[in-house]
């Protein structure tokens, strides 16, 4: 899993859930309907962790801390992979249909040969056992960071993280974090009331956020592949 490919699956992640974004916005708009906040945010959602990943793996300076977050990503995607698998093949509705379905040896083999080809690597790298896991959170904040390194670069970095646990407050279902939204709620006479819709400017808040991750991150792989291409 070069770290290549990531970084071209968190460009591609990206564009798609931005493009899906305004789609839907303008679908809600062109109809006359107030923007769902939930599902608005929880595309957006997609979207930043697919910039945030690319900016990553892209934007980092030093080559050796790019293999390094390549390598945990890639660890995370054979863990999904193979809590997946597990899942599946443990679950009773498939024992229950033993001699009709009978997963290939390698269902479950693949995925754990890839965590340990994988962790084996990091360890020649010197990255220790309690820094192998990469939680998104963690890919948001380090992403804003290497993005956002001038003069308002903590405010900055800060909207990001802000932006990354409001979406997944949406993506989740969370009533209280979609009302730390602006306009997400009123105070009246009989207290708070939340709002199932959400204004045009704060989806374009959040659509910016992505933005800035993708853009930098599309100018870097302009740079790497152009300059390979003339070598």
């Amino acid at each position: 899993m070069p770290c290549s490919q990531l970084a071209w699956w968190g460009l591609t992640v990206g564009v798609e859930h931005l493009d899906g974004c305004v789609a839907l916005v303008d679908h809600q708009l062109e109809h006359d309907r107030p923007i769902l906040p939930a599902a608005t945010f929880t595309v957006l959602r997609g979207a930043l962790i697919g910039s945030s990943q690319a900016a990553l793996l892209l934007c980092t300076r030093k080559r050796e801390q790019r293999i390094n977050y390549g390598l945990r990503i890639a660890r995370e995607e054979y863990l999904q992979a193979l809590y997946f698998r597990g899942a599946t093949a443990g679950h009773p509705a498939v024992a229950e249909m033993e001699g009709i379905v009978t997963p290939d040896s390698d269902f479950l083999d693949w995925p754990q040969e890839g965590i340990e080809r994988v962790e084996t690597l990091l360890k020649a790298r010197g990255v220790s056992r309690s820094n192998l896991k990469l939680k998104d959170t963690d890919l948001i904040k380090e992403a804003a960071k290497v993005v956002h390194s001038g003069e308002d670069a903590a405010l900055l970095q800060l909207a990001t993280e802000m932006e990354w646990r409001l979406g997944s407050g949406s993506a989740h279902g969370r009533l209280l974090m979609n009302m730390h939204r602006p306009q997400g709620h009123s105070r009246g006479d009989e207290g708070r009331v939340a709002f199932f819709g959400t204004a045009k400017d704060m989806v374009v808040q959040q659509m910016a956020t992505a933005w800035f991750l993708l853009n930098e991150a599309w100018r870097m792989w302009e740079l790497r592949t152009t300059s390979s291409a003339s070598n």
